[in-house]
């Protein structure tokens, strides 16, 4: 194995240096986290620490697999009580004296299963670095928790929120957002059992099946980079496809105006089939997923956007139903409750048919921060990550708050080299 190489550009932009962990202050929620939780994640040592994602909650079973010797711990006081050689597929329950693993029933509520080869866990068919803590819940379900080290999570994060093939550019500007993401959430979240969900609600998180060689170098050669604002880490927001402007956080989302989150023009996701778009939607299908959603709906008189963004998203709609009810919706809420597949974005127009509603829009996602699709574009047209980033969090800063002191991580064996997905 070689030594991690450090990517030019990047290095060039550090400039201070490392970043004391104190300063990793969240500034993006509306002073509802206390800022002292931000340094649990960072140890004393000046690492971040594991990251804790929640595979699973509330389940009644899965399966478990380890193609390696491993430990299983009670993960309250770490007491060893099982050693395996390695573990067959096998069902994981609760039971009423604790939990049923390895044909065994171990009378505790939380165990750690240690794998001492990386990458030899496999989780419902997945594989995973790291270990799994495994709790059982006071209604008598599992969370399963993978905890592991912070750029082996982004090795999974990087190839599956982008397409293998596009530009190293791409990929580091897309590990040093991510990377920034989970800090945040590490942070604000460090008073919990888990850190990140391992779905959109954070970031796509699938093993090692989406990892590939170049992804690893991307996220190797941007260790401990971040983006900070006033020297605080905040939500790193990203998205898709923009579609020609990225939106501010406060017109999507209820939370402050922020400068990295302004939204800015981009020229460069035009290659994304999301860039423009058109659904018609029948009234009965509008009315089903908001009856789904706890809205008492029986038809739809009329449905139109009131108010928009300065760049023209749908900021704010009025839905008048057959028995005089009105509902207002912000549009970002209004997406959500249909689907991001009928609607891929909140900016869109609206005209009435025979059928139902036309919808017409542009982009794909929230349209905050990012736009993934824009990165690629200016990747290819030679712009290196620190210049895609500057372009789309104006104001903010990179700067390194740790350094790795391992060498870079291997491939898992036998993994599948697979294209990543956005």
């Amino acid at each position: 194995m070689r030594h991690r190489r450090r990517h030019p550009v990047l290095v060039a932009m550090l400039g201070a240096g490392i970043v004391v962990a104190l300063a990793l202050l969240p500034s993006c929620a509306r002073q509802v986290e206390p800022t002292h939780h931000v340094v649990r994640a960072i140890a004393q040592d000046g690492s971040p620490r594991l990251a804790r994602v929640l595979l699973m909650n509330r389940r009644e079973r899965f399966t478990l697999s380890a193609a390696a010797p491993c430990t299983v711990y009670n993960a309250v006081n770490e007491d060893p009580l099982l050693e395996l050689r390695s573990i067959a597929t096998t069902t994981v329950r609760p039971s009423a004296n604790g939990i049923a693993i390895a044909s065994r029933i171990l009378p505790h509520k939380t165990l750690r299963v240690v794998c001492h080869r990386d990458a030899a866990l496999t989780v419902n068919g997945a594989r995973y670095r790291g270990h799994l803590l495994i709790r059982c819940t006071p209604a008598g379900r599992l969370d399963v928790i993978n905890a592991l080290p912070l750029d082996d999570y982004l090795y999974s994060v990087v190839g599956s929120e982008t397409y293998h093939s596009w530009p190293r550019a791409a990929h580091e500007a897309q590990a040093i957002i991510a990377r920034t993401y989970a800090l945040w959430r590490m942070a604000s979240r460090s008073h919990l059992h888990f850190d990140l969900y391992a779905t959109v609600a954070d970031q796509r998180y699938t093993g090692v099946a989406k990892e590939a060689p170049k992804i690893r170098a991307a996220v190797d050669a941007t260790a401990g980079l971040v983006l900070l604002y006033q020297m605080k880490v905040f939500r790193c927001y990203y998205h898709s496809t923009c579609g020609g402007h990225t939106e501010a956080v406060e017109r999507v989302f209820d939370q402050p105006p922020l400068l990295p989150l302004t939204g800015v023009a981009c020229a460069y996701c035009g290659d994304s089939k999301y860039h423009r778009w058109s659904r018609e939607i029948t009234a009965d299908t509008i009315v089903g997923a908001f009856r789904r959603a706890g809205t008492d709906l029986v038809g739809i008189r009329s449905l139109e956007v009131t108010k928009r963004t300065p760049i023209g998203g749908a900021q704010q709609l009025k839905l008048v139903t057959t028995g005089g009810g009105r509902y207002t919706y912000r549009g970002s809420e209004f997406r959500l409750v249909l689907g991001s597949q009928k609607l891929p974005s909140p900016w869109f127009t609206v005209l009435a048919t025979s059928k139902g509603y036309q919808f017409d829009g542009r982009g794909f996602g929230h349209g905050v921060g990012l736009c993934q699709w824009g990165s690629r574009g200016m990747a290819a047209a030679g712009r290196s990550a620190a210049q895609i980033l500057q372009h789309y969090y104006p104001g903010a800063a990179l700067q390194r708050v740790y350094r790795s002191k391992r060498l870079a991580r291997p491939p898992p064996a036998e993994a599948a080299d697979e294209q990543g997905a956005t």
